[in-house]
């Protein structure tokens, strides 16, 4: 939905072929640059943004398939069911990767 993330932007085709750890693949230039871009693009937006930065669920690199937030037991208005909750812990957040 919408156009490049800012890691495309800066990376392209090269992220496909050249992400490998040093020493475990193919090394590019291009690739270098553009993580190193990227990191700093985000921590200036951190710094700038101070209390008002949120944080994206994913990443520019793929997301999530879901997270579960923290909840409590409620009724689904359209159907009426019953939907268990997670007691509200935070123990119970995590992100699956399918």
């Amino acid at each position: 939905v919408g156009d490049k993330t800012i890691a495309f932007w800066l990376m392209d085709k090269d992220m496909y072929d050249f992400m490998a750890a040093p020493g475990y693949g193919p090394q590019s230039p291009v690739v270098d640059r553009g993580i190193a871009l990227h990191k700093l693009i985000r921590q200036i937006t951190v710094c700038l943004g101070g209390e008002s930065y949120l944080s994206f669920m994913g990443n520019e690199f793929g997301h999530p398939e879901w997270i579960d937030f923290p909840r409590v037991d409620s009724y689904d208005p359209s159907t009426g069911k019953f939907v268990p909750g997670n007691g509200g812990s935070l123990d119970k957040c995590r992100r699956r990767w399918d």
